[in-house]
């Protein structure tokens, strides 16, 4: 397969003759030329309760599936697939999820975990437990080494950088002895610049996993365009140990709950989440989660979601939905660029037709833009819009040009 190789940091090309800022940015990591089923959530459907989707899989799926999301995120939990005080695997309870997701033909990306009582002293049952989960499931093409180690301490006190280096490589070695195809994801990293992570990548680790896995998310006031800086020195800390390796962002999103965002605020970020990860060569993306469990209203953590804890879509739902529409699997890879405060990226689609999105961080901006050939115009939830001339007011919803030969914005 063709690969985008590291190119460190955000490149200048060019200034225009008014002396307006325009950048251009290159993909920062190893990655393919086109998408490659990029898309995917986070759904709690392997946990039981009124907190969960497990109950509501079906639900949950047929939601899943109408966006065109391909891969779905969820854990694997130690304590349910073990019974305990035996080495005996208990399977029925997500056979019947594996189920559910064939008939749907959805990707799984399984998280391999702890429990709240876990010592290194039981490093045999851990990788028992490993061991039996993905020999009984090898046809989950890719397994998650526990989540968010960084941050572990905060509800697993003991467990150092030294011991998640041990669990990691002995862990993908289990898991690679079971089907040497399965891809090995390092643990969804909630903030890479720490000494711990410093301290894992020192290990000699780099063998044991496939691919780079991170989360970020954006609140509050804290817009995606940022991830332009965050990905430019993710990629020199990878690149200073020597870590080439594919990146997805398998956490990201807002939450919608009062005093934090709007439902609207978190549709518009989620579009431009996805294409700046896309152009800086990040290979697949997560969005957290799929539904809101709406139980405290007073709990960010309960307002992620696409949509309501009854099913009934939030705007995010139909954002993500037009964004797949607009640039399926197997569009090439966006191509990102800044004119001042506008954002503008650009694929070719499997059909053959060219798209733009354009956008801003904040505020509206009316320009003028010549575009050439037949096209239509697209708002973010989906709607056509007919534009009577050229002129544009581009805002932080994404705005789509869909067909025509090429674009111009006007200086």
């Amino acid at each position: 397969m063709t690969r985008c190789y590291i190119l460190l940091g955000v490149i200048m090309l060019y200034a225009s003759s008014c002396g307006a800022d325009n950048e251009e940015y290159q993909p920062l990591f190893k990655c393919s030329k086109r998408l490659d089923n990029p898309y995917g959530i986070c759904s709690h459907i392997s946990r039981k309760g009124s907190r969960y989707e497990f109950d509501t899989r079906d639900d949950e799926l047929n939601m899943i599936d109408s966006v065109g999301i391909s891969w779905i995120r969820t854990d694997w939990d130690w304590p349910s697939m073990m019974l305990q005080g035996t080495d005996s695997l208990r399977c029925n309870h997500f056979d019947t999820i594996m189920s559910s997701v064939h008939a749907y033909r959805k990707n799984v990306l399984g998280i391999i975990t702890l429990h709240r009582n876990f010592k290194m002293t039981e490093l045999e049952k851990w990788i028992q437990y490993v061991e039996q989960t993905s020999r009984h499931y090898n046809q989950v093409p890719c397994w998650e080494i526990i989540n968010e180690v960084d941050i572990i301490n905060h509800w697993l006190p003991g467990i150092y950088a030294k011991d998640y280096a041990k669990l990691l490589k002995v862990g993908s070695a289990t898991i690679k002895r079971e089907n040497k195809s399965t891809k090995v994801a390092f643990s969804g990293i909630a903030n890479t610049d720490t000494k711990f992570i410093d301290s894992v990548f020192s290990a000699g680790v780099s063998s044991y996993f496939d691919i780079m896995n991170v989360h970020r998310y954006s609140p509050k006031t804290v817009e995606p365009e940022v991830l332009l800086d965050y990905y430019t020195q993710l990629s020199q800390k990878l690149v200073k140990y020597g870590l080439r390796k594919p990146v997805w962002l398998t956490e990201c999103g807002t939450s919608s709950a009062v005093g934090w965002t709007t439902e609207q605020l978190q549709a518009n970020r989620l579009p431009r989440i996805f294409l700046i990860s896309f152009a800086c060569g990040i290979d697949k993306v997560f969005w957290y989660k799929s539904r809101s469990r709406e139980l405290n209203p007073k709990d960010k953590e309960d307002f992620f979601g696409l949509w309501h804890k009854d099913y009934t879509p939030k705007p995010a739902f139909y954002a993500y939905k037009t964004l797949v529409r607009m640039c399926p699997d197997k569009s090439t890879r966006p191509q990102l660029e800044r004119n001042e405060k506008i954002y503008m990226a650009t694929w070719k689609r499997p059909d053959g037709k060219k798209v733009w999105a354009l956008w801003t961080s904040k505020s509206n901006e009316k320009i003028e833009i010549n575009i050439k050939g037949e096209h239509i115009v697209y708002n973010m939830k989906g709607d056509e819009i007919h534009q009577e001339d050229n002129k544009f007011t581009i805002k932080p919803s994404v705005t789509y040009i869909v067909g025509a030969k090429y674009i111009q914005m006007a200086n």
